[in-house]
């Protein structure tokens, strides 16, 4: 039987890879009607918001980020400038 060998892919293929109803029935060999009546029995669609939500990063999260980031490059290209301009500042005593 088809399910029994090609539920648990087509899952994975639908909540994980967002790959289309119609691309998996392809994919496998099955008409999108049966890819549709699994999604219902599985409840693919709220699996796949799940995956969303477990897997997304939220605005503030991408904010904080980026600050850290920047904070970061910030003090490397401070360390760095201070650097060089100890070495050429060596020049301009002569």
């Amino acid at each position: 039987m088809k399910r029994d060998k090609f539920f648990d892919i087509a899952e994975k293929m639908y909540v994980e890879q967002f790959i289309t109803e119609e691309e998996i029935a392809r994919r496998i060999g099955v008409c999108d009607r049966t890819i549709r009546r699994w999604k219902a029995l599985g409840d693919w669609g709220i699996k796949r918001d799940g995956f969303l939500k477990a897997n997304t990063i939220s605005k503030d999260a991408m904010y904080a980020l980026a600050h850290k980031m920047l904070s970061l490059i910030k003090r490397v290209l401070t360390k760095l400038s201070n650097k060089i301009f100890r070495k050429f500042g060596v020049f301009t005593d002569i």
